[in-house]
């Protein structure tokens, strides 16, 4: 998958998982909710918590690989644990909209359809654990990436390393032969004061001398 479409995937799987927040914001607000939505909204907040922070790690190793003049790295599996995620989502967000909340006609709070409750309970209970686990492959993806990025950088940091050595090596060679005396000198005096007349003068000097 090239990075725009991994973005799109990304963002979707966010979108879905905030509008999924919101909705279950909604229908726990309600009297006598049941454990189970309480343990979806944590999954589902989980989860987004943990694509936002791959979003994160994929922009700085981007980053990375444009500096190195690279091509991004290809993540096989991430892809499909994002479209997994994402269909995930969908199917939960159109089940609690759709099914097992109402509105209340004369006040407007959301609230549980008990009925489609009972009848949606090991859905309900199945899309969970089906969070769960795309949350925590996409944890490994994650902890993946963030291995890769540290990699990334360690050897960008070698290699930045070695380029300023060889960039010393030289300087510190032409200091050294401009400290280095190249010929024999010359002492004199001039009044109170002593002067070095190298080598390559020494003729110019005696003809004035003259």
């Amino acid at each position: 998958m090239d990075p725009l479409s991994l973005t799109a995937s990304i963002l979707a799987v966010i979108g879905a998982s905030s509008a999924i927040g919101r909705g279950l914001k909604k229908t726990i607000s309600a009297r006598r909710v049941p454990d189970i939505l309480l343990q979806l909204n944590n999954e589902v907040t989980d989860l987004q918590y943990v694509v936002q922070d791959i979003e994160d790690l994929l922009r700085q190793k981007a980053q990375i690989t444009r500096e190195d003049r690279g091509p991004l790295p290809s993540y096989a599996s991430l892809p499909w644990a994002l479209g997994h995620a994402k269909q995930t989502l969908l199917a939960l967000e159109s089940l609690i909209a759709y099914e097992l909340s109402t509105v209340d006609s004369r006040d407007g709070r959301t609230k549980i359809n008990w009925i489609s409750w009972l009848r949606a309970e090991s859905k309900v209970k199945s899309l969970k654990d089906d969070i769960h686990t795309d949350r925590v492959r996409l944890s490994s993806a994650l902890s993946l990436l963030a291995s890769s990025l540290s990699l990334g950088l360690h050897d960008q940091m070698r290699r930045t390393s070695f380029a300023m050595k060889t960039l010393k090596f030289p300087v510190a060679q032409t200091s050294e032969t401009f400290m280095k005396p190249k010929a024999e000198s010359t002492l004199i005096l001039c009044g109170s004061q002593q002067a070095v007349i190298p080598q390559f003068f020494q003729n110019d000097y005696n003809d004035f001398q003259a």
